[in-house]
């Protein structure tokens, strides 16, 4: 480095169209400022940060300023920082973001005043399906009494699909619920029994009850719950339902049962699958 000894009470001067142009006190006696003979080529803007002393001595300069030296270095808006900081506010306020990295997903929606049991009001994390939407494809665990395998929508793509979603297969109106397909699985219709029960329990259920459809167990996520909209987030269970999907995956018939005493419309979800009750 070669530094620059300027003479008592000199002021600097800075060649018009360097980054440093402003005026400066006159420097004392003694004072110098370091200026590099040849700045490699890049050096000056290290990740996105412009370098102010080396803008000021590009090579082939001796004119520069004592503040230059002092002045921060600049750090340019970046927009990760722009959503950790949406996503550090949404952990503060409750609200759930889902998403890959790097970008911000929609706000799960919490419904209020649509389930209940008794005297509890309960709240359903998650939108609504309607006919006509899209079904979300699914991967859950199915014990099938030797070993656990995972099962999911597209398993069974261009077939009508009922998927009966219950609290746990441990209660009574689910019970009855459940037993109803049991008893009576329509022809040519997949029936599934959804719940957050886990796969051994929901096996040990089936059964008992002579049940020869499928339950499948989404205890290792909310993910089902949230994408069908049934997740009862005061139980950590699945609000009761009935949906029935097309061939095409698409949701044809579905049934969000208010009340967690009552049973849903089963003619009504037959009639959806092209079936008499």
């Amino acid at each position: 480095m070669a530094v620059v000894t300027l003479p008592p009470n000199a002021a600097v001067t800075v060649e018009e169209g360097t980054t440093a142009q402003r005026s400066e006190p006159a420097l004392s006696d003694g004072d110098g400022v370091e200026v590099p003979e040849a700045a490699p080529e890049g050096d000056a803007a290290a990740d996105g940060r412009g370098d102010v002393e080396e803008q000021a001595a590009r090579p082939g300069r001796r004119k520069a300023t004592a503040a230059a030296a002092a002045l921060p270095r600049y750090r340019p808006f970046r927009w990760r920082d722009r959503i950790d900081t949406m996503l550090a506010d949404s952990r503060r306020t409750g609200t759930s973001c889902q998403g890959e990295p790097g970008r911000v997903a929609a706000m799960t929606e919490e419904r209020t005043g649509e389930a209940f049991e008794l005297g509890e009001q309960l709240t359903v994390v998650g939108s609504r399906l309607r006919p006509g939407d899209p079904a979300p494809d699914f991967a859950l665990d199915h014990f099938d009494g030797d070993a656990v395998t995972t099962v999911s929508l597209a398993d069974t793509a261009g077939r009508v699909r009922l998927l009966s979603v219950v609290n746990s297969l441990d209660t009574p109106v689910c019970d009855v619920q459940t037993r109803r397909w049991a008893s009576a699985a329509p022809e040519g219709v997949v029936v599934y029994t959804v719940s957050m029960d886990l796969p051994f329990a929901q096996q040990r259920w089936m059964a008992e009850a002579g049940a020869e459809h499928a339950a499948l167990s989404s205890h290792r996520g909310e993910g089902f719950g949230t994408d069908y909209g049934v997740l009862v987030k005061e139980w950590r269970m699945l609000q009761r339902a009935l949906f029935v999907v097309d061939g095409e995956s698409t949701i044809v018939h579905a049934e969000y049962v208010a009340d967690q005493m009552q049973e849903p419309d089963y003619a009504a979800a037959l009639a959806a699958a092209g079936l008499e009750n």
